[in-house]
């Protein structure tokens, strides 16, 4: 049962005001073109960069309209990945074209992973935990999916899972049980290493910039790095990754000398 206790009366200009708040307010919904199904927060950075008008004009158009709580959110919430988005960048520039750390990669059953040397080696650190097996978990059989196509011209594949507790003895057994669930139900056929964080911090935990696993860390033959991304690739359904495979073949042909 609701009953009424209070009721204000808005002018002409005000009904405008806001008509034309909301009018912003749904182009920028439109830009941003999400899927209905979509949940997770974060924005690529073309679009972070398409918006940023934008959001601005509808934080203009929202002032004293009903509007104006939720444009001040969304203007902080672009600027706080921008800014996300900018230290990665920077992150990734302290890399990019360096030697890479030296590896010391360990499988799940405590054996050290041999890596073959001269051969592009691809990173995928993740700390995948959820119940549900779907995104992104996705992107790990978008993994196997580019594994498939670059193996034989010499991709190696190594996933890092990333976990504190397996620092830990008492912890350690569940988490790579854990690991090996995931292993089975995406069949997994590339290494998979176990990591506490003291090899992701060797390369720069993307983490302590606010921003998310998947790290992907693409190592080329002559043992520099090649790319750096941290998040989640676009995927496409048909051809995979393809901003990952593009690196990939890059790298591939720098070892062919056909760069």
């Amino acid at each position: 049962t609701l009953r009424l206790v209070s009721a204000t009366s808005i002018d002409g200009d005000r009904v405008a005001a806001a008509d034309a708040a909301l009018a912003e307010a749904l182009a920028v919904q439109r830009e941003l073109d999400r899927d209905e199904r979509e949940t997770k927060p974060e924005i690529g950075e073309e679009t972070l960069t398409s918006i940023a008008a934008r959001v601005e004009a509808f934080v203009g158009k929202s002032k004293g309209t009903w509007l104006e709580p939720l444009a001040k959110s969304v203007a902080a919430d672009v600027a706080a990945q921008s800014k996300r988005t900018a230290d990665v960048d920077e992150l990734a520039a302290r890399f990019v074209g360096e030697k890479a750390p030296d590896l010391e990669l360990t499988g799940l059953d405590g054996k050290p992973i041999e890596i073959e040397a001269g051969k592009p080696l691809l990173l995928h650190f993740w700390d995948y935990r959820h119940d549900n097996l779907e995104e992104p978990y996705g992107q790990v059989g978008y993994i196997g999916f580019l594994q498939g196509k670059r193996e034989k011209l010499g991709l190696r594949i190594v996933g890092v899972a990333v976990d504190k507790g397996l620092g830990d003895s008492g912890k350690s057994p569940a988490v790579k049980r854990s690991i090996r669930k995931l292993r089975e139900f995406m069949r997994i056929r590339y290494p998979i290493a176990v990591d506490d964080g003291t090899l992701l911090a060797a390369f720069g935990d993307p983490r302590r910039l606010g921003a998310k696993l998947p790290l992907w860390v693409l190592i080329d033959h002559e043992g520099n790095v090649h790319s750096y991304h941290a998040g989640l690739y676009e995927a496409d359904t048909r051809k995979g990754l393809v901003d990952l495979d593009a690196e990939v073949v890059a790298a591939l042909r720098k070892m062919y000398g056909r760069d």
